[in-house]
């Protein structure tokens, strides 16, 4: 990355996400040469890679507003860190399926790894959030979220109406409607040491969030704080 001559209207980053979604453009266009048998499979790309690049250019444009908030500095877009979690953003949008609850989350690690104000460029977690996150479903997001925001009753004021009424909050409050649906999830989450896998008396399984789950919430929740300071 840092062979590219950056010019006068943009840094480093602005000029490689321009380029990408140059390419992003130009390889749409490709379908009208497709054979017939290929153009199911044709569309589906187009589709892919138009959700791609509008998710882009709104990680552009918040990007050049932090920049002239002066929240990032000119030494950073030329770190490992950021190199690393840019690449990981953009490789999520050309080869896994474009997801919007997915790639807002990569966007704010990123965002706010860049501002340094939580991690600092030498550290390895945005790095390591950013490949956590770019492998987890929507769902799954939004159940963990949503654990995270309402916790299990405490053991002391714990009975039977409380468990069901937990499960029925979660359910609602990640979108999800069907407690089956968020059982689901989390049975993926605690598989990646985000939640709890471990049965006790007064607990349901996966209804706690691990250290490392409190750590990846609260990181991503910043982004909201510094967002609205701009």
């Amino acid at each position: 990355m840092s062979d590219l001559i950056v010019d006068n209207n943009g840094d480093l980053t602005s000029q490689i996400v321009k380029s990408t979604l140059k390419n992003i453009l130009e390889g749409a266009t490709g379908i009208a040469t497709s054979e017939k048998k290929d153009l199911i499979l044709s569309f589906s790309h187009v589709l892919q890679r138009v959700r791609g690049r509008s998710f882009l250019k709104a990680f552009l444009s918040e990007w050049n507003k932090f920049r002239e908030k002066g929240r990032i500095n000119d030494e950073y877009i030329y770190s490992e860190q950021h190199q690393v979690c840019l690449q990981e953003l953009l490789e999520c949008l050309d080869q896994d399926i474009p997801d919007e609850t997915r790639f807002k989350v990569l966007k704010s690690i990123l965002l706010i790894a860049a501002t340094e104000t939580v991690s600092q460029r030498d550290s390895v977690l945005p790095q390591e959030y950013m490949r956590l996150c770019r492998n987890l479903e929507s769902g799954e997001i939004l159940v963990l979220f949503a654990i995270d925001k309402i916790p299990f009753p405490k053991p002391n004021n714990f009975d039977f109406q409380k468990q069901e009424q937990w499960k029925r909050d979660i359910a609602q409050e990640s979108g999800l409607v069907h407690q089956n649906l968020v059982l689901n999830y989390q049975e993926k989450l605690a598989s990646k040491h985000l939640l709890c896998s471990g049965r006790i008396t007064y607990c349901p399984m996966y209804s706690a969030v691990t250290d490392l789950g409190k750590s990846l919430v609260e990181y991503i929740k910043e982004y909201d704080s510094v967002e609205n300071t701009l």
